[in-house]
């Protein structure tokens, strides 16, 4: 999942597959684990243009976390994942509610070292011009990340505020926030993800 925060998607599909390869030679109690590598699996393949099979590996990811643990921490983390892939297919009915029901499972479960939840929604809130929704979101998501010191998230908070201001028609404020996502991903040392901001 790193990967695909630095914006290195190549070698996040590489390494998802990587992980789901030694999860499938682990006991079925290592859920996390397993969980982990399949979601990191999908969101890579999301990343790297394979819609349809992202959709399939993360809707297969719910439907066994429902079976074994519907309460796990993961759950959230998942339909979140699998909300930005119905976006990008182009379904946002599906997408706003599969992500509003990530959000409230994060919140409901004081999820906070993960922001995924949060991103999802308001990708798929901006995508069915709920701007007001987005600017919820990410206000929480600013919030989480002074709280939690998570400069990992800066560059995406900062991706999201200029796609919301251009949304709005702000160009400065657009221009302004893609600013601070590269300044941001050159912390990370995300050379990179920057450059394609």
């Amino acid at each position: 999942m790193w990967c695909l925060l630095i914006g290195d998607e190549r070698t996040a599909l590489a390494q998802g597959r990587a992980a789901f390869r030694v999860s499938e030679r682990l006991s079925s109690s290592d859920l996390l684990w397993a969980t982990w590598s399949v979601m990191a699996t999908g969101r890579a393949l999301l990343a790297n243009g394979h819609t349809r099979e992202a959709l399939e590996t993360l809707e297969s990811l719910i439907a066994t976390v429902d079976q074994v643990s519907p309460e796990h921490v993961n759950r959230a983390l998942a339909v979140a994942s699998f909300a930005d892939a119905l976006r990008v297919a182009g379904r946002l009915d599906e997408a706003r509610a599969r992500s509003e029901e990530a959000l409230r499972y994060a919140r409901d479960h004081t999820l906070e070292w993960d922001l995924l939840p949060w991103f999802a929604a308001a990708r798929a809130r901006l995508a069915g011009g709920d701007l007001e929704g987005v600017d919820e979101v990410l206000r929480d998501v600013g919030v989480r990340i002074a709280h939690n010191r998570a400069r990992l998230y800066e560059p995406q908070l900062h991706r999201a505020q200029a796609d919301l201001a251009e949304r709005r028609g702000d160009a400065d404020r657009s221009a302004a926030e893609r600013q601070r996502a590269r300044a941001a991903f050159l912390a990370l040392g995300a050379e990179s993800a920057a450059a394609r901001v």
